[in-house]
């Protein structure tokens, strides 16, 4: 306690303190699953005033790029098989709200069959690129080899020739 000198009276200072413990909003729009490819655009919406970070499978947060309540991020570090992504809003008073979703991750590896890449890998791919045959998603995703490095979403001859080239060790991928 204090007084004032002058009048030796108690000074009484006033104040009120507002304790915030409510989380920020966050949501996380669809993501796209399974997918052939090892990134992906994440976004959602959070509280304005939240800083925004995603990470894939436990990583390293990539910070959100910021438009209003709106975020997105390019993420990548996609492993084959099941991918968990955590987006987490952060508010000023270091409240924080965290959403997952998880993505199925189906490399475009020429293994067709599972069973390492054969003849047989080879063969379905001509099948399926001639309409012989129909992929189902996991094949798709696993034949889509060609060009290499950036798969066209399409099986075509192009695909049976570098999954031949894989099986005769003459590419790597």
């Amino acid at each position: 306690s204090s007084t004032d000198p002058g009048t030796s009276l108690p000074i009484v200072i006033a104040a009120t303190i507002f304790l915030d413990v409510t989380p920020p909003a966050l949501s996380l729009n669809p993501v796209t699953s399974p997918t052939g490819r090892s990134s992906q655009l994440i976004s959602g919406a959070a509280e304005p005033v939240a800083t925004v970070s995603v990470a894939v499978n436990g990583g390293a947060p990539v910070p959100a790029n910021r438009t209003g309540a709106l975020f997105s991020a390019q993420i990548s570090g996609f492993v084959d098989g099941l991918n968990i992504i955590s987006a987490t809003a952060t508010d000023p008073a270091g409240n924080v709200t965290t959403a997952t979703a998880d993505v199925t991750v189906i490399l475009p590896t020429g293994d067709i069959d599972g069973g390492g890449v054969s003849l047989s890998d080879v063969l379905k791919a001509l099948h399926m690129a001639v309409g012989i045959e129909t992929a189902t998603a996991a094949q798709y995703f696993r034949c889509d080899v060609a060009p290499l490095g950036a798969p066209d979403n399409r099986i075509d001859v192009s695909d049976a020739l570098l999954i031949l080239k894989k099986a005769a060790w003459l590419a790597n991928f």
